[in-house]
């Protein structure tokens, strides 16, 4: 929740600095409101598709430019997550223009395995960005 981060932020910023990535599923329902209560205490928004974690590819709508928009106005920095992989990452990196990562992880894998011409295909495709 926004309050956890916040009380996460105070106890063990003063200790060691780090960065708090919040992740959100975004669908249809995505209310983009929310990302306010966690603007002040995250460094970047991560948006995924519906079911995080299982490849399935975000859906490019307009919850998902409206919840782009909100980031930005808040100047928090965003990620994508959900189905990239290297026939659509060069696209969304062309797409999105201020997106500051890519979460690529089931698109170089197999069965949840890592393979690394999947990565060197996503990269060759993304080097000229």
């Amino acid at each position: 929740s926004a309050q956890d981060i916040e009380t996460i932020k105070q106890k063990l910023s003063p200790i060691k600095p780090f960065e708090v990535w919040k992740a959100f599923a975004v669908d249809e329902n995505f209310d983009v409101k929310v990302l306010q209560q966690y603007g002040k205490n995250c460094d970047l928004f991560l948006f995924d598709g519906k079911t995080p974690g299982s490849g399935t590819q975000i859906v490019h709508n307009q919850v998902l430019l409206d919840a782009l928009s909100e980031s930005e106005k808040l100047n928090i920095p965003y990620g994508l997550a959900g189905g990239i992989n290297a026939t659509n990452a060069r696209d969304i990196v062309l797409k999105f223009p201020q997106v500051q990562l890519l979460d690529t992880a089931s698109g170089v894998e197999t069965a949840g395995e890592f393979e690394a011409e999947k990565l060197t295909l996503l990269l060759n495709q993304l080097k000229d960005e």
